[in-house]
């Protein structure tokens, strides 16, 4: 099964089209922040290994010539 966006409600799990994940943070703190704000979504406990572009705000993502990365907020 390949990489999808681990909100479950997630509109980008139900198309072909490329959208660019996420890994969860190596940082300890900041995964618990993912899977704080994740588990609240889903209403349930879920090992978060994704998330897709859709879930951050614009100023939460640097964009480069290499591609996208995540700030630390």
């Amino acid at each position: 099964m390949g990489r999808k966006c681990n909100v479950k409600l997630c509109e980008s799990n139900k198309t072909t089209e490329h959208i660019t994940l996420f890994s969860n943070p190596k940082d300890q703190i900041l995964y618990e922040k993912w899977t704080s704000i994740v588990n609240a979504w889903n209403c349930d406990n879920t090992k978060v290994k994704y998330l897709c572009l859709k879930h951050f705000e614009d100023n939460d993502i640097n964009k480069t010539f290499d591609g996208f990365t995540i700030e630390d907020n």
